[in-house]
């Protein structure tokens, strides 16, 4: 039977993930960096040339990011998964356009940080479940691969076909049967270099989406089910850990 690792949302206009939920892998694995981005395998068991033009009707492919000066950052980020859940996230709906700076040192160091505390104040110490969503918000107004670069450098190919993303989210809850011991928090951050993340309440979270999204259903965002304990002093001393650990990495 397959296995399924995590979630996602894809939207096939925008060529990439609008969100993506998955959880913490238990076992001691690291980050490894995949030689090969993959399409969704679910749509396409074999990656050949006589199906390139087919994919690309619907998703980004490897070319889409070629020469273009943006990483194509993982939403469920491979350090979190262990063994074949750390393979599926190479796949290319799960990536989105990330600023190079952005991607490698900011949201990095989040991603790190969240692992460590998550696994040792959630998983370990608190013996409860942490759950993340992370999102993207399309800027359907840029989009790769750019014409006028492509054009300038001689390169024929199909242009702005994948849209970049203005911000990148995330948001944790760390559910337990004890609701005194769970907690939650979210970031937010513009997809740009040197961009700040700003630390914030769930339910904050659901607000900034609301705006940034545009809400075209009027139907009220939200994250999770509850605010999952976001007022718990766990969820201030967790964040301001991850915070310190942040700027001193910095």
């Amino acid at each position: 039977m397959e296995k399924h690792h995590f979630a996602t949302f894809f939207s096939e206009s925008s060529r990439i993930p609008v969100w993506s939920a998955d959880t913490i892998d238990e076992g001691n694995c690291t980050d490894t960096a995949s030689e090969t981005w993959k399409v969704e395998l679910q749509k396409n068991q074999k990656e050949n040339q006589s199906i390139k033009e087919k994919l690309k009707e619907k998703q980004a492919i490897n070319e889409d990011y070629e020469r273009t000066h943006y990483d194509r950052g993982h939403l469920n980020p491979n350090s979190f998964q262990c063994g074949q859940g750390q393979i599926a996230t190479f796949t290319l709906t799960n990536a989105v356009p990330m600023d190079p700076c952005f991607n490698r040192v900011n949201w990095y160091e989040l991603e790190r940080n969240l692992k460590t505390q998550l696994t040792n104040g959630c998983e370990k110490n608190q013996k409860g479940k942490p759950f993340l969503e992370t999102g993207a918000v399309p800027n359907e107004k840029y989009k790769i691969p750019i014409k006028k670069d492509d054009k300038q450098r001689n390169i024929n190919r199909a242009a702005e076909r994948v849209v970049v993303p203005s911000h990148i989210w995330t948001a944790v809850c760390c559910e337990h049967s004890d609701n005194n011991k769970k907690f939650s928090f979210a970031f937010l951050g513009m997809n740009r270099p040197n961009s700040i993340l700003e630390p914030m309440k769930v339910t904050q979270l659901n607000k900034e989406l609301m705006r940034l999204y545009g809400n075209p259903s009027e139907q009220p965002i939200k994250i999770f089910n509850d605010d999952c304990n976001e007022e718990g002093t766990k969820a201030q001393d967790v964040l301001l850990e991850i915070t310190k650990q942040s700027h001193n990495t910095s």
